[in-house]
């Protein structure tokens, strides 16, 4: 999708390219792998795929799965939804290193804005995930110092101190606001 990400919404590549993308080793042929990531795509009306020679060309169709071309939701003022270049490419490949928790810990604290509250017994609620994973999500992302923690001080009359405590978090680099903001806004081709 980040490579087909403008005009026709297509790319063509070899398939040891498209095998490194998704992590097959490089001494391991890619050609069946591949093969097998593109028909489950397929399968499910994400791409379509032609030949061009010895290359594939791969077409990107709409994401509900209706096999309808892919178009930008920007242009249909659709709501959508962007992830950071940086939880691909970021040294650490967030998208490796984090469990599933940590992924949707991050993923729904990349929806928020700064300063987020999020009590873990209102997470199943809120976000659909359990408390047990919003808990672990989030320890993960103070773990690998992805969340910077603020704790706000509310009066509470009724409670043993006289206040509570809230957790406040704001995501740092690579995934705060000023790094997402500072990523090029066009990562479209051009033709030569």
């Amino acid at each position: 999708m980040a490579v087909a990400s403008g005009g026709d919404f297509d790319v063509t590549a070899p398939s040891a390219v498209w095998g490194r993308a998704v992590g097959v080793p490089a001494l391991t042929d890619p050609a069946a792998a591949v093969s097998k990531a593109w028909s489950r795509l397929e399968s499910l009306h994400l791409v379509e795929k032609q030949r061009r020679g010895r290359l594939a060309r791969v077409q990107l169709l709409r994401e509900d799965g209706s096999g309808q071309p892919y178009e930008h939701p920007f242009g249909s003022r659709e709501p959508y939804f962007k992830i950071p270049n940086a939880y691909w490419t970021d040294d650490a490949r967030w998208y490796r290193t984090l469990s599933l928790p940590g992924r949707a810990m991050l993923l729904i604290a990349l929806s928020l804005d700064d300063g987020f509250y999020l009590p873990f017994d209102k997470a199943k609620a809120w976000y659909g995930v359990s408390a047990d994973t919003a808990r672990a999500g989030i320890g993960e992302l103070l773990g690998h110092d992805l969340l910077k923690t603020t704790t706000r001080h509310l009066t509470a009359p009724l409670s043993p101190a006289g206040f509570i405590e809230r957790r406040h978090y704001t995501l740092r680099s690579p995934f705060d606001r000023a790094a997402r903001a500072a990523r090029p806004r066009s990562t479209r081709r051009t033709s030569a």
